[in-house]
């Protein structure tokens, strides 16, 4: 357990203070970003435990713009499109080299 200020502007006096876990008393803090959804009010943090996907990854969607929504969504449905799949990459690779090939005949070649 922690002690915790009831209001963070205010002193550490009896009246202010509370014993709370480390994460209430993480979710208590300034520098917090607050994100409202649907009605309710929660910290990244608390959003990302909510529903149980990756906080760093739902950092870095609604850091893209996507909504809360949207971020949720990728990252439940493992979405990487923005990172590019393997397989994606080989094809354009092997499409790249394909296409910077001489064409037969084009240097004299037969």
């Amino acid at each position: 357990m922690q002690i915790d200020r009831k209001d963070n502007d205010d002193n550490y006096c009896p009246e202010n203070c509370r014993w709370v876990t480390k994460t209430i008393n993480a979710n208590n803090k300034r520098n917090n970003k607050i994100i409202e959804h649907n009605g309710q009010k929660k910290t990244l943090a608390e959003w990302a435990r909510f529903y149980d996907v990756n906080y760093i990854n739902l950092f870095r969607n609604l850091k893209k713009g996507y909504s809360l929504e949207e971020a949720v969504k990728r990252e439940k449905t493992g979405d990487r499109t923005h990172r590019g799949s393997k397989n994606w990459n080989r094809e354009m690779v092997a499409e790249a080299k394909t296409e910077n090939e001489p064409q037969e005949g084009l240097f004299g070649e037969e």
